[in-house]
C-alpha cells in the first residue's frame, strides 16, 4: 500500500482509516515493515494508535516470483 501525501496530518488519518477498515475484515499493518520515506517534512506519521511509522530513505517493494 502506498500512501502519497504533501501533510502527514493526512497520511495519519489515511492509515487510522484503513487500519479500522482492514480491523473488520481481520487484516492489519505489519508495523515492522511499514516505512515512511519523508520529502522536506518534519511531521511524524502515526499509525491510530500513536505509534510512529518508522522513517527510512528507502524501502523493499515485495513481490511473488513465479
Amino acid at each position: 500500500t502506498v500512501l502519497i501525501s504533501d501533510e502527514a496530518k493526512a497520511i495519519n488519518k489515511f492509515l487510522d482509516t484503513i487500519e479500522k477498515h482492514a480491523w473488520y475484515y481481520g487484516l492489519s499493518f505489519n508495523k515492522s515493515k511499514c516505512v515512511v520515506l519523508k520529502m522536506n517534512a518534519a511531521n511524524d506519521t502515526e499509525f491510530g494508535n500513536g505509534t510512529k511509522v518508522l522513517a527510512g530513505k528507502e524501502t523493499i517493494y515485495l513481490h511473488l516470483h513465479p
